[in-house]
């Protein structure tokens, strides 16, 4: 590319040929296609989709109308569809079935002579009119056909050369069949506009010192004209960051992180609050998409409680003794996963044996039911509780607390 840009500058009874005027009209296509190329990234502006439609059960395939900017700025336009034939597989050489990027490039051909009587002699360029059109070009699938341009690489101003163009997508080619010459067509590859900036602005003024946006009412990107509206999808390939930026420092952050923090792209940190109207969902890390109150209840404690009733039925090796036994109760947990229990346990009722079997104990007996230890195991969605207790002064044929009620509590931990 030239390191200087120049353009004609007339007098007054200059004298003027061929070569000025076309000096004049390359100064003003190149500024274009350099605002086309720096300012945009190339690819497709509207249509040039690839279509299948049958005619009397033949599959014609076809590239519809629309326009697009290569990567030299150079615009290439399709006002009528374009159906590929047998012209296509001579052209681009085809002699095997497969499929085959379409691209498209931009064209230009001289034409219009100069009315009879006008022209020079010897001289077969004389044509007066460039015909800016397009070319389809069928390539092997995967082909890449060019480099992008950098800055200063200069626009050959034909694509033969510099082979740029436009992949619009693929489509099959069957050499030998007479209804499925080209058929599936597809749009993978394809490659959209886009711009190349790092500040957008409003026509309004929307700046801080002009009045307050007022974010909880209801707005449009127009009204007020303060906004941005996007009309498609957005996809952040880096991070984004809402409002002024602030420090994050990972060794203040509980529970700290661990590997590599943070990830190099899809973070989001935003300075003031965020208000939704919907729910946020968390995976869960097998792949199941939680709502925010289910998601954090997997790392809040369960508590659960139970009761069991308990009847004294064994017997001391020498009555009257004190008799040791357990008890196990099972409680269900909403905890898939349990990591650590907390049991406890507590008598929270008990029943005397009658009381002329009580008169028969020996004389200074002391009636005694005591919890020895409480332990637990877990499983998904519950935990076993075992209780260890000792009663007694039990006899051959009775125990003085005949049975009695056990309160289980456990706190359960994800």
């Amino acid at each position: 590319m030239s390191n200087t840009i120049e353009r004609d500058r007339y007098f007054d009874g200059e004298f003027l040929r061929a070569f000025d005027f076309d000096a004049e009209q390359a100064y003003h296509v190149r500024m274009r296609r350099r605002l086309n190329r720096e300012l945009h990234l190339w690819g497709i502006v509207e249509g040039l989709q690839l279509q299948a439609d049958s005619q009397t059960g033949i599959t014609l395939v076809s590239v519809l109308p629309g326009m697009a900017i290569d990567a030299f700025g150079r615009e290439i336009y399709l006002f009528a569809p374009y159906t590929f034939g047998d012209s296509d597989i001579s052209n681009n050489r085809i002699t095997a079935d497969g499929s085959y990027d379409v691209w498209i490039r931009y064209n230009k051909t001289a034409t219009s002579l100069p009315s009879a009587g006008y022209t020079i002699c010897n001289d077969s360029n004389q044509y007066t009119r460039w015909i800016e059109s397009y070319s389809v070009v069928l390539l092997k699938a995967g082909t890449q056909p060019f480099t992008d341009p950098v800055f200063a690489d200069e626009d050959t101003d034909d694509p033969t050369q510099d082979q740029v163009g436009i992949m619009l997508g693929s489509v099959s080619i069957s050499l030998a069949s007479i209804t499925n010459q080209f058929d599936k067509p597809s749009p993978g590859g394809r490659v959209y506009i886009g711009t190349r900036t790092q500040r957008l602005r409003p026509p309004v003024d929307g700046t801080p010192n002009a009045a307050p946006f007022a974010f909880l009412e209801p707005n449009t990107a127009s009204t007020p004209p303060i906004s941005l509206g996007m009309e498609a999808n957005v996809y952040a390939e880096q991070n984004l960051v809402v409002g002024d930026d602030f420090e994050v420092l990972p060794a203040k952050m509980q529970p700290a992180p661990t590997g590599t923090y943070p990830a190099p792209t899809g973070n989001v940190k935003i300075t003031n609050d965020l208000l939704l109207n919907g729910e946020i969902y968390c995976n869960d890390g097998k792949g199941n998409f939680l709502a925010f109150k289910e998601h954090a209840q997997l790392f809040m404690p369960d508590i659960v409680v139970g009761y069991q009733p308990v009847t004294v039925t064994k017997k001391p090796a020498a009555p009257p003794d004190f008799i040791s036994d357990t008890t196990t109760i099972t409680l269900p947990s909403k905890l898939a996963a349990i990591k650590t229990a907390v049991p406890m346990a507590s008598i929270a009722g008990y029943q005397f044996d009658s009381e002329n079997n009580l008169n028969t104990l020996p004389g200074g007996s002391q009636i005694q039911i005591r919890i020895d230890s409480v332990a637990c195991t877990t499983a998904p969605n519950a935990v076993t509780v075992t209780v260890a207790y000792t009663t007694g002064p039990v006899t051959a044929t009775f125990s003085p607390v005949n049975n009695f009620k056990l309160s289980v509590m456990v706190i359960c931990f994800p």
